[in-house]
């Protein structure tokens, strides 16, 4: 019987205090955008914007990350423990099998901290097309503001990212000393 009211107890305790976790971090809502060349299967396409294309697009651009420009181009350390909850993908626009997509996402973790510049810029999507895929619209943004305010490294993410006209990205990046 003690055994039985112990696990009542505990039980009552997990249901109370999952709804005050969840509370205590509500997250932060960003639009991402995912570019992915297609491949001939449908659900290949599915399964790559979702876990090559989305998730390490959320987790490097989007959430404060360290980055550093070398010679190669961007490197980018993501930090810190974050999860994030997605909605699905949408298509905003297509150069032949590139596909540009936009999906709202909500990142939990620590706050962004206090931003010390800012720089808006704006990508061709052609530009990005021409990459085949491996340069994402985030990482293309934080590098290009990074060049614009001739910064080597710090902490930068992505603040707001959209099509400003057919064929143009446009961003504001956040940094962090």
């Amino acid at each position: 019987m003690t055994r039985l009211r112990l696990l009542s107890l505990l039980a009552l305790a997990l249901a109370l205090a999952a709804p005050l976790g969840a509370q205590a971090a509500p997250g932060r809502k960003v639009t991402c955008l995912v570019l992915v060349v297609e491949g001939e299967s449908a659900e290949g396409n599915a399964l790559f914007q979702r876990y090559m294309g989305l998730q390490p697009e959320l987790l490097r651009s989007y959430a404060p990350s360290r980055f550093e420009l070398t010679a190669k181009g961007l490197s980018v350390k993501a930090e810190g423990l974050l999860s994030y909850e997605a909605g699905g993908l949408v298509e905003v626009e297509r150069r032949g099998r590139a596909v540009l997509s936009s999906v709202e996402a909500v990142i939990r973790g620590a706050p962004p901290p206090k931003a010390w510049k800012r720089a808006a810029v704006e990508l061709a999507l052609a530009d990005l097309a021409a990459a085949g895929g491996a340069v994402q619209p985030g990482a293309a943004a934080i590098e290009a503001a990074a060049r614009k305010l001739k910064l080597k490294r710090g902490v930068a993410w992505v603040e707001s990212i959209g099509l400003a006209a057919p064929g143009l990205i446009e961003a504001t990046v956040a940094f962090a000393k």
